[in-house]
């Protein structure tokens, strides 16, 4: 994510499409796993907080506040790794998760705020509720919308 030079400073590395997409393999397959077992051990504190973050992203979708849609993410991310009882979902998925992150907000739209966190706000609900088929389903539709905005951006380049 960073290149250091010496006596010249910190330069931030761009984020491919393509890079995105293969960052989108490794979610698609650790995620779910990490959503099993969050609703298998959470507990209820877990689940409250869950709803409230669910809640959370869809004000910072609906206010366009690109810095408090970065705190509700990283806050869902967390719960979900932190619910799972296992602190090496959290290792796995923090650094491609933050790098995900960092070719979606460049590269998003208004309209795709929304999308994602309507999302998000679903897999917490359904996490919270114990429901594994709905959260992995709105899991599934997020990783889906995630890569098709990065063939949009391949398209757009291509051109």
């Amino acid at each position: 994510m960073l290149k250091v030079h010496a006596r010249k400073g910190v330069e931030f590395l761009e984020i491919s499409a393509a890079q995105q997409l293969q960052l989108l393999e490794i979610r698609k397959e650790i995620e779910p796993t990490c959503i099993k077992y969050a609703i298998l051990r959470g507990s209820s504190e877990h689940r409250v907080h869950m709803l409230q973050l669910a809640q959370n992203i869809l004000n910072s979708a609906q206010e366009d506040e690109d810095a408090n849609l970065l705190e509700a993410l990283r806050g869902i991310h967390f719960a979900v790794t932190n619910a799972s009882g296992n602190p090496y979902f959290h290792h796995a998925l923090a650094r491609v998760q933050s790098q995900s992150h960092r070719f979606w907000f460049a590269n998003k739209t208004r309209e795709d705020t929304v999308v994602c966190s309507q999302f998000h706000a679903g897999i917490m609900r359904a996490v919270a509720i114990g429901n594994e088929a709905a959260a992995k389903d709105q899991l599934l539709k997020l990783h889906e919308y995630l890569a098709g905005c990065a063939l949009k951006v391949i398209k757009q380049i291509s051109k």
